[in-house]
């Protein structure tokens, strides 16, 4: 199995044809060129008895350098007896749970700005009266 077939130029300048081509890189990283012009890395690997693909990204995204190093860490999985699909969707997971725990921080964040708001409201009503019934007040504390 040899390593590092492609090159940066090789990449660029492959042109699609009226059917989907795999070019190797070695390793079990392939370019693969769709008949639109696409261009994909795709990680061929065997685990369990079987034959599987992952694709670790478009070709305009992730450099061949990039690409060689995610399909080393997905080799290093397989040898390690971790699929690549399984440890990705746990990866999945744990971006979903993060995006999540943003999402109730940035709610929670929110609430609180309302609680702050509700607390000049009544600050403004009914603790300060000014000329102007307020209205400096209030534009500074939406500033």
């Amino acid at each position: 199995m040899a390593l590092h077939q492609l090159t940066d130029r090789a990449v660029k300048t492959s042109k699609a044809t009226d059917k989907e081509s795999l070019i190797a890189d070695g390793g079990g990283l392939f370019l693969r060129v769709l008949p639109s012009g696409q261009k994909t890395w795709m990680f061929a690997y065997s685990f369990a008895g079987g034959r599987r693909k992952l694709s670790l990204g478009s070709a305009a995204d992730l450099s061949l350098a990039s690409a060689r190093d995610a399909a080393a860490r997905e080799r290093a999985n397989v040898t390690s007896g971790t699929d690549p699909h399984i440890a990705l969707k746990t990866r999945e997971a744990a971006q979903d749970a993060e995006r999540e725990r943003q999402k109730a921080d940035a709610t929670r964040q929110l609430q609180e700005a309302a609680t702050l708001r509700q607390m000049f409201e009544t600050w403004a009503t009914d603790g300060v009266q000014r000329a102007d019934d307020n209205a400096e007040l209030r534009r500074t504390f939406e500033k």
